[in-house]
């Protein structure tokens, strides 16, 4: 007796289903090791981009003005602790606007550039930023670039739910 086949058995679909499963459960935890590697990626180069701002908003405002109408922020006039520090906020505010928001995922990130003193040459530089994005309900930031930045520097440069009164 011969009969024709006019499809699928229900274990040949549940065989393809299966090997799809595994496939999937193999696949998506790499898609998404490679996604939030890209997004910190990119958080790293948005750093960079606000040192280097920084570094130009200093020689413009404090270093070198290029007018006397340019006021360097009292966060960078004012060393403490032999730092000084330049306000994400300052560089997005200036008249020349030396960056526009920066942002993770969906959320904008605050932050400040800390410039170190050497005190072999007396010079302040190797400078670093510090970023904190999407403020959760608990207190805490979706991203920081290091975890051991200074509020009270941070608080130099805002004013807001984190700074004590």
């Amino acid at each position: 007796m011969n009969v024709e086949k006019n499809g699928f058995t229900l274990t040949e679909l549940l065989a393809v289903i299966a090997i799809i499963s595994i496939l999937t459960l193999m696949a998506v935890p790499a898609v998404i090791k490679i996604y939030n590697d890209s997004v910190i990626k990119t958080m790293r180069v948005q750093e960079n981009e606000i040192k280097h701002a920084a570094n130009l908003f200093v020689e413009d405002y404090c270093n070198d003005p290029l007018d006397h109408s340019l006021i360097c922020p009292q966060s960078y006039s004012k060393p403490v602790n032999n730092k000084k520090v330049v306000c994400l906020s300052d560089l997005q505010n200036s008249k020349d606007k030396y960056i526009s928001s920066v942002k993770y995922k969906d959320s904008d990130c605050k932050g400040y550039v800390t410039y170190y003193l050497d005190e072999n040459t007396g010079i302040y530089g190797n400078e670093k930023t510090y970023l904190f994005c999407g403020l959760k309900e608990d207190g805490t930031y979706e991203y920081v670039t290091d975890n051991n930045y200074d509020i009270k520097e941070y608080c130099s440069c805002n004013d807001d739910e984190l700074c004590p009164r």
